[in-house]
């Protein structure tokens, strides 16, 4: 578990790094569809993506700053696909 942690934080080596993007892109077309069957049941998502949003924002800057955590190199790859999954919660409330 040490090897794996050491691997991921450090080298920014994700395991499965295509099938997560292709999930993450298939959420944010799907939760639109949400709002028709959990109707009221949004009223905190308003908040939460905006907290997101500016997660995903910062990950970039963060990346200049630490760059011997690689695993936010590796994360600005999925800069877009999380800021639309992250968006869709927003633009939802």
């Amino acid at each position: 578990m040490k090897k794996f942690l050491y691997q991921f934080i450090f080298q920014g080596k994700i395991p499965y790094l295509l099938l997560l993007k292709k999930v993450l892109f298939w959420i944010a077309v799907i939760s639109p569809l949400s709002v028709f069957f959990l109707y009221r049941e949004f009223d905190d998502f308003g908040s939460l993506g905006w907290n997101l949003l500016i997660a995903v924002l910062l990950v970039r800057p963060l990346a200049d700053i630490l760059p011997e955590f690689k695993i936010l190199r590796a994360l600005i790859a999925f800069r877009r696909e999380f800021g639309i999954a992250f968006a869709i919660p927003v633009l939802l409330t």
